[in-house]
């Protein structure tokens, strides 16, 4: 900049420094001290959703309800809906995946994930926000999904004794 008030080297304070881009805005600091420890960041840089457990059970509702929070601007009304997929699963099933905005958030009350991650993978989530031009936010990696649910790491390696008592100790998979 021309001023010089906008280059990191330049200690002089800046007369727009902490102030919002747009009126109608909330920074990413509000959103989060309105949540604490409840959101997480987006791709898009105009939301914030809920965190997810790093592992669940397909079909299981969430332990809390899922939220978009939105730090731009975004009607009241506006449709949300939510789409998940890997490169395993590219389209996976979801109930409840459409909710509508209200004050800046949308909250997704009965969230699941009916379909699975795949052995090892997690799904991403495509949130996409029926504004004019629409707009579209990822959560990557941000929920593996099993039949079982989280569990137990198995032992890979089982031990048992010789019931015949000559102390032969045998391994196997």
């Amino acid at each position: 900049m021309a001023d010089g008030l906008h280059t990191h080297n330049n200690k002089a304070k800046s007369p727009l420094r902490g102030t919002i881009g747009h009126i109608g805005e909330r920074t990413l600091v509000e959103a989060l001290a309105e949540y604490p420890g409840e959101l997480v960041r987006t791709e898009s840089p105009n939301f914030v959703c809920s965190v997810l457990p790093p592992h669940w059970r397909c079909n299981k509702s969430l332990p809390v309800a899922f939220k978009v929070v939105a730090l731009g601007e975004v009607k009241d009304g506006t449709p949300v809906t939510i789409a998940a997929g890997n490169d395993e699963n590219f389209c996976a099933e979801l109930r409840n995946c459409t909710a509508l905005m209200k004050n800046r958030v949308a909250r997704f009350n009965d969230l699941r994930f009916v379909g699975r991650s795949g052995r090892g993978k997690s799904l991403s989530l495509m949130i996409t926000v029926q504004t004019n031009p629409p707009q579209v936010a990822c959560y990557n990696r941000a929920i593996k999904v099993t039949v079982d649910g989280p569990r137990e790491p198995r032992n890979w390696l089982i031990h048992s004794f010789d019931p015949a008592g000559t102390g032969v100790l045998s391994c196997f998979r």
